[in-house]
């Protein structure tokens, strides 16, 4: 309906290819996004005509609104703004991803047809507040501010229009994951260093014993810390959007229990399993740093997605 804030798993090849379209959707289903795209609808579904076009009670089209861009647009962008210069060519891209990926235009739902799962955040609207949505919708078209990935991406845009503040949970999650992977990759080179030194007879030269020790220990601590961290905030996050929707009456009591249930299995298996991979990567880093380095940076979403793969098969299944 009009003034509903939906999100679909975010690619960089939109319209480009519908069987892409249909497997990053498929994967979104299952757990295997971790960022999404935000769009807010502005005319309200009245039905699908043969061709599964979504349609409003008029006949149009119904639309969106959203920052976004597709691969031709892109490569004429690169083209205007390279002009023919091939040594332009990283820094117009670079540019480009930070300010010029997305510009903020209404589009058809119906571009969206070849993605089965499109995901509505749950919220109590009233007609009154799905006006009001709309109009912001149509003003922020007409003035709008530079895309820009960090401040004023498409979920910037969004809720701005759907809440009226200009925020981006998501920017700040990835942040934070990318901040803590670096510093568990720096903790899991440290200690592969201190034990190349030790097995080379040159910890002694390099490092007291006592400043072996302790440098030893901090470096476990950090990767410990940094594998069990994002575990427990996501729990925590979750929890948090439970209790807010409990307050909305958006699902019943035993649908509340499962969810957290799930969850508290998530951060004992994505938690712990991180915590595991960072001890056997850090055992064999010296030997198989390949195999370390997969461990350290995969382990954690691969537990993560598996287990949301998991709890859908199953709530299908009990469907």
């Amino acid at each position: 309906r009009r003034g509903d804030h939906c999100v679909i798993a975010v690619k960089v090849s939109r319209v480009l290819s519908p069987s892409f379209d249909r497997f990053t959707s498929f994967a979104s289903r299952y757990g295997f996004c971790v960022v999404y795209h935000h769009f807010v609808v502005l005319d309200d579904v009245a039905y699908l005509d043969e061709a599964g076009v979504p349609r409003t009670s008029s006949g149009g089209a119904a639309g969106i609104l959203e920052y976004t861009n597709t691969v031709p647009e892109a490569l004429n962008t690169f083209a205007v703004k390279s002009e023919g210069s091939t040594l332009r060519v990283p820094l117009v891209v670079a540019r480009f991803l930070l300010f010029d990926k997305g510009q903020c235009q209404s589009m058809a739902l119906a571009d969206y047809g070849d993605m089965p799962c499109i995901f509505l955040l749950l919220q109590r609207l009233d007609e009154g507040d799905r006006d009001k949505i709309v109009s912001r919708a149509h003003e922020m078209k007409q003035n709008h501010q530079r895309y820009h990935v960090f401040f004023n991406n498409c979920e910037h845009c969004v809720n701005s229009v759907c809440i009226g503040e200009s925020t981006s949970p998501e920017v700040g999650v990835v942040l934070r994951n990318m901040l803590l992977l670096g510093l568990r990759l720096l903790a899991l080179v440290g200690l592969a260093a201190g034990e190349s030194w030790r097995q080379e007879g040159r910890g002694a030269v390099c490092l007291r014993p006592r400043l072996r020790s302790i440098s030893t220990i901090l470096c476990h601590s950090i990767g410990l810390a940094t594998a069990y961290i994002p575990a427990i905030v996501r729990y925590k996050q979750a929890i948090a959007c439970l209790g807010a929707h409990r307050k909305l009456s958006l699902f019943e009591a035993w649908e509340e229990r499962a969810l957290i249930a799930t969850e508290r299995v998530r951060v004992l298996l994505v938690g712990g399993g991180g915590v595991a991979a960072f001890v056997v990567a850090s055992v064999i880093s010296r030997s198989l740093p390949g195999a370390a380095l997969a461990l350290c940076v995969g382990a954690p979403t691969a537990l993560d997605s598996t287990w949301t793969c998991a709890t859908v098969l199953w709530a299908q299944s009990a469907r």
